[in-house]
C-alpha cells in the first residue's frame, strides 16, 4: 500500500474510525507477529499475546500516535516494550533463584560472579533505555542480524539504521556509566 494512503488511514483511526485501525492492522499483522516471535524468541510461546497486547495497546493510543514515524515502526516499538516487560517479568521471578543456584554451584567463584553482575547490570540499562534505543541493539547486537537486516525490518535506510543503532550503543554506554 502506498504511504499516502496509510497515512489517509492512520488519520481517520486517529479520529475513531475502527474500519481504518482494522485496515491498518492487516497491512501489518503478519511483519508485525514475525517481529514480536523474533523480539520475544526466548519466549516463543509469548509472541501470540505480545501481539494481541501491542494491537490493544494500539487501539487504545492511537489518538497518541503522532505520525513522526511510520505506523509499522510505532506498533513494533510496542510490541518490543510488552516483550520486555514479559521477559523482566520472568526475569524477576526467576532471577533470585537463579542466582542462588548460580552461585552454590561454582562456590561463590568471582569470576562467576563478576560475569552476573555483568549481566545483571547491561539488562538493567537496557530496561531503561527507550524503545527507539532497544530495537536496533535488539536486531544487531543481540540477535545479530546484518545493517541491511535489521534495517528492513525498521523500514528504514541502512545508513539511518546505522544511524540509530550509533545513537542506541551511546545511549547505553551512557546509562551503563549511570549505573
Amino acid at each position: 500500500m502506498i504511504r499516502s494512503e496509510e497515512n489517509k488511514l492512520v488519520s481517520l483511526a486517529r479520529k475513531g474510525d475502527k474500519a481504518a485501525f482494522e485496515k491498518l492492522v492487516f497491512m501489518h499483522k503478519d511483519r508485525l507477529f514475525l517481529s514480536a516471535a523474533q523480539v520475544c524468541r526466548s519466549m516463543p510461546a509469548e509472541a501470540e499475546d505480545v501481539m494481541q497486547e501491542t494491537l490493544i495497546s494500539a487501539m487504545k493510543n492511537m489518538k497518541r500516535f503522532k505520525a513522526n514515524s511510520a505506523f509499522a515502526t510505532w506498533l513494533y516499538s510496542i510490541a518490543s516494550n510488552n516483550c520486555w516487560m514479559r521477559f523482566r517479568k520472568k526475569k524477576t521471578a526467576s532471577a533470585v533463584l537463579d542466582e542462588k543456584r548460580y552461585l552454590s554451584s561454582y562456590n561463590r567463584d568471582s569470576e562467576k560472579i563478576i560475569k552476573l553482575e555483568l549481566a545483571r547490570t547491561v539488562n538493567k540499562a537496557l530496561a531503561q533505555l527507550p524503545p527507539a534505543h532497544k530495537m536496533p541493539l535488539m536486531l544487531s547486537d543481540v540477535r545479530g542480524n546484518p545493517a541491511s537486516v535489521c534495517a528492513r525490518e525498521m523500514e528504514l535506510s541502512v545508513p539511518a539504521f546505522k544511524s540509530r543503532l550509533h545513537r542506541a550503543r551511546a545511549a547505553l554506554k551512557k546509562q551503563l556509566e549511570n549505573i
